[in-house]
């Protein structure tokens, strides 16, 4: 959907969607791929147009250090506009601050999830990934009486 100059060049899932929003074809299977972390209001907003007109799966990647960062003193984040964000992680207090946030992020999702009735897979990169694709992509079956 998006051509740029070089492999380091990022796209914003905002211009991503706003590309697919005029591109795709009603009645497609978009599958957007992410760690849905940083998530903006036009992302919400191109993400609704979207889903009313495709079959939109939400692929989030998962690190399991994301969540609970393991503790290495202190690691720097960078966001796309270049924002920096230092957390101590031999600061308990700081620790706690991030996971708080982590959270926020995560629960902001799954609104965002319901409220647009789209898909969700998590994957966890630990783990096989085939397993949970399989897992988030198959239907399950009801069982019978």
């Amino acid at each position: 959907l998006c051509r740029h100059g070089s492999l380091q060049d990022e796209v914003r899932l905002e211009e991503a969607l706003l590309i697919a929003n005029k591109r795709v074809p009603t009645g497609s299977s978009v599958m957007i791929i992410s760690d849905f972390f940083n998530l903006s209001p036009e992302f919400e907003r191109q993400l609704g147009i979207l889903s009313r007109t495709c079959d939109v799966t939400l692929i989030q990647v998962n690190d399991p250090a994301d969540k609970e960062i393991p503790v290495s003193g202190e690691i720097h984040f960078t966001d796309e506009t270049g924002q920096e964000l230092i957390v101590n992680t031999l600061d308990l207090q700081g620790a706690q601050l991030y996971r708080k946030l982590w959270t926020a992020k995560q629960e902001n999702l799954m609104r965002l999830v319901r409220q647009m009735r789209t898909r969700l897979i998590s994957l966890i990169t630990n783990r096989p990934v085939s397993t949970d694709l399989f897992r988030g992509l198959v239907p399950t079956r009801k069982k019978t009486l």
